[in-house]
């Protein structure tokens, strides 16, 4: 994606004004034959609100619509309907009896078309049925029994998030505990941890990696492979997570998708930079269909852009919800991903580029989620999914044209997933259930001779094997709510991979103690255990016998509600990694931060797992939800992650930024306009500089082992904006949206590389200005 350059020609402007009028002139002429007065343009707002712990369905529970002064209640099914809704944005008040009462903001009504939301409320313990009590809704009243690092984010405040570019993992990426890395990438550096050490879960199905152009053996990739307009809300846990989320030593991300319209047929079309795609829903039965298309366009337009790796992508992503009976609901899920890149030698020699060559990659996943509501008092999910994913690499050096790495590995997971939780009373609530994986991985690996960072000659590396594993995790959970005041968590988790043999028990503690309804203090201290990446266990039958890396995390956080729209919180964190994987043939580098410039793992022989690393810091964010048209994000973190090399010397981590700040938000003038806006901050990440005279000697990049990450890059910053224009027609609705990344044109550094082309010292500089253009068409 870095080496798509514009071409300064001066008929490329118009190229590209023709391409997009293909598909934007016959929508603005359908849609102005259609359109209305203001006055008569409705829709329909319909509902469910439930239980937050348990899903039960909330009867007469009051929804009140704040800027038309119109309430309504819901039936016995906790359902609600309300009719002839002029178009617009509007904010929800929710009230129930024993309720904790909450403000749902960005409700977007559109023309001639059902909009469907969920409200979940959360069980005040303190309130009896017989007492008559004055409630007032806030944005934040039923978040403050949460745990420290957690953050959630809704369905607009996704798509709207300027310098996304539809991507949750670049929507995340300005919270205080994820380091800043590349553009190119959409990597999670979580508190100190690495691309390696995240995790996905989508509808109780987890995902290894939602990206397109996945890096072997991590969890990022180039942009996001699901579609921002099926997700419902998303939860990441950035430390501390809970034990029904394992094998991970950093982050959870929880998304949940929405469901397809029930009673109509509804379609979109959209197209910005990054491709065009459609998106279809309706009934089926008893229950719904949603489903997407997406595919890449740039690859398309050669004469209008100098592409060096064409960016050449398409996925398919399709739901059904399906009720079996009031208390029986599966979900199917289904998302593909398809990937190509690759450029040539002359295209490489003409760059400057040291490689060239091409990756392609398929990613897969299937599965069904049964969801059984037990009584009142209790749910369980259980899931079955099959995931595959495959890699077809090989990348050459330009100069010598020898191959530096061929990849063409298949992976399969047969998953098996459950999750019960069951409130026994107000005070006593259990979450218990297990997981289940079967592996089945064949690895045709090879590695040309070369030469390592130290200056050794490292022989040719081939390995062609196939293997199966077993790997399995139960555990438990018992939260204490003796009062609304105080709230008490205690888990346990236990982990078998049979692989290397290793049973790991992780035991976590949380707590959060309600000083007033404004401020509170929450903790949280555990164990987590991970996996070995499987691209580093099979390069030696020794490597099946170290340990699982361990993290210990405590977190401290408050948060304190400065009005009912805006909240403070102040996190302070400390993790400590145990067993972490080490080479020692290369005693003063950390195995797992090698992936930062790659992408993926070298050769190592005999590893060892006597690897520590530490991170700690402290993260503020002030968030101000939609409230008279202004919304907001100021964030910022100062932190130190380090790591003890086999020399015994502790040295800075490569995703050291030290210092991080981010403000982001927006302003809506009507429902119509609206402005946002992304400035970001991080201090310079470490790198070990050349040894210039001797890489120059063997024409090759050395590093100087006297500075293993003793030099800083210069601090990032950035500026991107966004404004969206949504035009209301009789049965149709237009948003287009004009987004500027990088707006001032800075040269953020993205590494230091020794050109082999030119024999000197060269820099790779992330993004500089890029344009995005969007339009999105629903009917």
């Amino acid at each position: 994606m870095q080496y798509i350059r514009w071409k300064r020609n001066k008929y490329n402007w118009v190229k590209v004004g023709i391409f997009w009028s293909i598909f934007f002139v016959p929508l603005i002429s359908v849609s102005a034959l259609a359109q209305g007065s203001d006055s008569q343009l409705t829709g329909i707002l319909k509902g469910i609100v439930v239980d937050v712990e348990v899903k039960s369905p909330l009867q007469d529970a009051v929804v009140k619509i704040k800027e038309e002064n119109y309430s309504v209640s819901t039936d016995e099914n906790g359902e609600f309907i309300i009719a002839h809704l002029p178009v617009g944005i509007y904010t929800a008040e929710v009230y129930c009896p024993l309720y904790i009462s909450r403000s749902v903001a960005d409700i977007i009504v559109k023309s001639d078309r059902i909009t469907f939301i969920t409200i979940e409320l959360k069980l005040d313990i303190e309130v009896e049925e017989s007492q008559e009590i004055t409630v007032t809704a806030g944005f934040f009243k039923d978040t403050q029994n949460e745990p420290a690092s957690l953050n959630m984010y809704s369905n607009e405040e996704i798509r709207r998030a300027a310098g996304s570019g539809g991507d949750i993992s670049r929507v995340v990426s300005g919270l205080p505990s994820i380091s800043r890395v590349n553009d190119q990438k959409n990597s999670l550096i979580v508190r100190g941890g690495s691309p390696v050490e995240n995790g996905f879960v989508v509808n109780n199905i987890e995902i290894p990696n939602i990206n397109h152009y996945p890096s072997f053996g991590l969890s990022c990739g180039a942009l996001g492979l699901l579609n921002v307009d099926f997700i419902q809300d998303v939860r990441f846990y950035s430390g501390g997570f809970p034990v029904q989320y394992g094998d991970r030593l950093s982050s959870v991300m929880d998304i949940i998708l929405r469901e397809g319209n029930r009673e109509e047929l509804d379609f979109q079309l959209d197209m910005s930079m990054v491709g065009v795609g459609a998106i279809g829903e309706g009934p089926v039965g008893k229950g719904a269909w949603l489903f997407s298309a997406r595919k890449s366009y740039i690859d398309l337009l050669s004469g209008v852009f100098d592409v060096g790796v064409p960016p050449n992508w398409s996925d398919f992503q399709g739901k059904i919800d399906l009720d079996l009976s009031s208390r029986h609901k599966l979900t199917f899920l289904g998302v593909l991903g398809n990937d190509k890149s690759g450029w040539d030698r002359e295209h490489s020699l003409e760059l400057n580029d040291p490689s060239y060559g091409c990756h392609n990659a398929v990613e897969a996943t299937g599965g069904v989620n049964w969801m059984f509501m037990w009584d009142s008092n209790g749910y369980s999910q259980t899931s079955l999914s099959y995931i595959y994913t495959d890699h077809d690499m090989s990348f050459f050096e330009t100069l010598t044209e020898n191959r530096l790495i061929k990849n063409n590995s298949s992976e399969q997971i047969l998953s098996l997933r459950n999750i019960n939780h069951y409130r026994v009373n107000n005070v006593h609530k259990l979450t218990f259930g297990l997981d289940a994986k079967y592996f089945s991985t064949g690895f045709d690996y090879s590695l040309g001779e070369t030469m390592d960072v130290w200056g050794n000659r490292i022989p040719e590396f081939n390995e062609q094997s196939r293997f199966s594993a077993f790997y399995g995790a139960l555990y438990f959970n018992h939260i204490w709510t003796p009062s609304q005041k105080i709230s008490l968590d205690l888990g346990l988790r236990t982990d078998y991979f049979t692989l290397n043999k290793n049973l790991d028990v992780s035991p976590r503690l949380g707590m959060t103690y309600n000083f007033s309804e404004r401020i509170s203090l929450s903790g949280s201290a555990g164990l987590f255990h991970q996996r070995l990446p499987l691209a580093l266990l099979f390069q030696s039958r020794s490597h099946q016998k170290l340990k699982n890396p361990a993290a210990y995390h405590y977190v401290i956080g408050i948060k304190y509600l400065l009005t009912e729209n805006t909240r403070l919180t102040l996190d302070f964190y400390s993790k400590e990694y145990r067993n972490m994987p080490l080479d020692p043939l290369q005693p003063g580098l950390f195995v797992m931060d090698e992936t930062f410039r790659t992408g993926y793992f070298s050769l190592h022989k005999d590893l060892v797992d006597s690897g520590q690393a530490r991170s700690y810091g402290v993260e503020f964010m002030i968030q101000k939800k939609l409230a008279l048209n202004l919304y907001g994000l100021v964030s910022g973190s100062y932190f130190k992650t380090r790591y003890k090399g086999f020399d015994g010397r502790w040295r800075n981590r490569v995703y050291d930024n030290q210092y991080i700040f981010s403000v982001e938000g927006g302003y809506r003038f009507n429902r119509n306009w609206e402005f946002g806006l992304k400035w970001h901050l991080a201090g310079g990440a470490p790198f070990t500089p050349f040894d210039n005279e001797l890489s120059a000697a063997v024409n090759y990049g050395i590093y100087d082992i006297t500075k293993i990450n003793g030099a800083r890059n210069p601090a990032y910053h950035t500026l991107n904006l966004r404004i969206d224009r949504r035009f209301f027609y009789n049965s149709s609705t237009l948003t287009i949206y004009f987004s500027v990344w990088n707006v001032y044109n800075q040269k953020n550094l993205a590494f230091y590389f020794w050109n082999s082309l030119e024999n000197r010292l060269d820099r790779e500089n992330q993004w500089g200005v890029l344009p995005v253009l969007g339009i999105e068409y629903e009917f």
